[in-house]
C-alpha cells in the first residue's frame, strides 16, 4: 500500500528527516489502517536520537515534537512502550531544567530585591 511505499522511501533517510516531517507522517500513518510499519520506523528514530542526545534536554521542538509523536502514535493504538518511556524521560528532563532556570532567575530576583533596599 502506500504507506509501505512511503516507509520503504522514508526509511534510508530517517535520520536526516526534519521533525515537522515526522510528525505529518506520524499522523498520516495515524489515520491509515496500514501506517503501522511507518509508525514503527518513525518511533525506531526518534528513540534513536534521544539516546543519542543523552541526558541532555534536547530543544523544545524537539520535545514538543516527541509529545506530538506519542500522541499520534497513541491515537493509532500503536504506542511501543521503549519509545514512550525514553520520550517521557526527556520530557522530565526538560521540565527539570526548565524549572531549574527559573527558579534560579527568580532566586536572583529575590536576592537582588533584598540587595536594593
Amino acid at each position: 500500500g502506500l504507506y509501505a511505499e512511503i516507509a520503504k522511501q522514508a526509511y534510508p533517510q530517517r535520520s536526516r528527516t526534519q521533525h515537522k516531517e515526522l510528525e505529518l507522517l506520524a499522523w498520516g500513518a495515524a489515520t491509515s489502517s496500514s501506517g503501522s510499519g511507518l509508525l514503527a520506523t518513525i518511533q525506531d528514530e526518534l528513540t534513536t536520537r534521544i539516546q543519542h542526545i543523552g541526558k541532555s534536554r534536547g530543544s523544545s521542538a524537539f520535545v514538543l515534537t516527541l509529545c506530538t509523536i506519542v500522541w499520534a502514535c497513541s491515537f493509532a493504538g500503536q504506542l511501543s512502550k521503549e519509545f514512550e518511556l525514553a520520550a517521557i524521560e526527556l520530557a522530565r528532563t526538560a521540565g527539570r531544567e526548565i524549572d531549574d532556570s527559573i527558579s534560579l532567575c527568580s532566586d536572583r530576583n529575590f536576592a537582588d530585591g533584598i540587595v536594593s533596599q
